[in-house]
């Protein structure tokens, strides 16, 4: 069965948070053979969101309707690729759309506003639901009465995994980090040879040469910070979420050093993928120089995090988890790619 993707990456909505999971639609489409179905946002985003609100918010279309020469097969399978329950709204784009598949799925990544459910008119049409934060799998199900599964995050291990001994950067941080952490380690670094801290932020370019970019950066640097959502956000958000830095990190032979969501140990089961730190006080600078004081032990590790994640979490075994819950065939290009993921797997043990 081939796969279309119906992505939300249009021009006016390519903020760099979505890149992982452009990276996994890119995969999907490869692999699956399907296309790749990206509607022009109607409006200005942000214009577009601030009206839906209020009032008009079930009455303006945030995408604009496909033309009728589109014409997909009736035994394909949709995926659609949301942010949140709003930008199901995407399906609108198709003409009949729960008519012009067999099946329909969902991606939500952002699937802790569950509340938004009750504006998502198309929710309750899908065939099944896939969110990255298990907590949240029984109130997707009770809002949409649709089946809901857990699907984490994962990376391209076949193009970006490392193990290697050259690493220029101690620590990096990207994506929001603890204030005072980053703050200790700017001030450790500063015109010191013998340390370095790099924060990235996101750079500018094509969707390719940002992903990388940051996946060199990843590549070139001993260990990576991550802290639980609950922690950085605080009054933001609640929910604690396991978000992509954490398999990018493993992937790219980073050690992690931080503070670990509640679904983390549950999906990256392996002893030492979580270094503990404080998040307050001089106890999380300590904690991180005294990771970085054994060569050897990171290098390990780094060997062991790459090897778990070719081996169970590359977005290609989160494809296959999706067709196996849909009950779908295995293609035999995902076939043959996990093979190359094995072979990996065997070369490093």
């Amino acid at each position: 069965m081939e796969i279309d993707i119906l992505s939300a990456r249009a021009p006016n909505n390519a903020s760099p948070g979505y890149h992982p999971v452009f990276e996994f639609e890119n995969l999907l489409a490869e692999i699956c053979g399907g296309k790749l179905i990206c509607p022009y946002a109607s409006l200005n985003s942000n214009f577009l969101r601030s009206l839906r609100k209020g009032p008009l918010k079930r009455v303006i279309p945030k995408f604009r309707r496909l033309g009728q020469s589109f014409s997909p097969s009736e035994s394909r399978l949709l995926l659609v690729s949301a942010l949140t329950p709003l930008d199901l709204d995407l399906l609108d784009a198709i003409p009949n759309w729960r008519q012009a598949y067999s099946t329909v799925v969902a991606f939500i990544t952002d699937s802790f506003v569950v509340d938004w459910y009750k504006w998502a008119r198309n929710a309750k049409k899908l065939d099944a639901i896939f969110v990255p934060i298990e907590s949240t799998i029984e109130a997707t199900r009770n809002a949409t009465q649709v089946p809901v599964y857990f699907l984490p995050f994962g990376a391209d291990c076949l193009k970006y995994s490392k193990a290697n001994t050259k690493r220029w950067i101690d620590v990096i941080g990207y994506g929001r980090q603890p204030a005072l952490i980053v703050e200790q380690l700017e001030q450790l670094g500063n015109g010191n040879p013998e340390f370095f801290f790099l924060r990235e932020t996101p750079s500018r370019g094509s969707f390719e040469s940002i992903r990388n970019a940051h996946f060199r950066l990843l590549n070139a640097s001993k260990c990576a910070l991550a802290f639980d959502t609950s922690i950085v956000f605080r009054d933001d958000y609640k929910v604690s979420i396991l978000t992509p830095r954490w398999a990018e990190s493993f992937a790219s032979g980073c050690v992690v050093a931080g503070a670990c969501p509640l679904d983390g140990p549950k999906v990256f089961d392996w002893e030492g993928a979580f270094t503990d730190v404080p998040t307050t006080g001089a106890g999380a600078l300590d904690a991180i120089l005294e990771l970085l004081s054994d060569d050897e032990a990171i290098l390990r590790q780094s060997t062991r995090n790459v090897m778990e994640m070719c081996e169970a979490h590359d977005w290609r075994h989160r494809i296959r988890s999706i067709l196996h819950c849909i009950g779908s065939p295995i293609p035999d290009q995902l076939t043959k790619q996990l093979d190359q993921l094995e072979q990996r797997v065997v070369l490093k043990s």
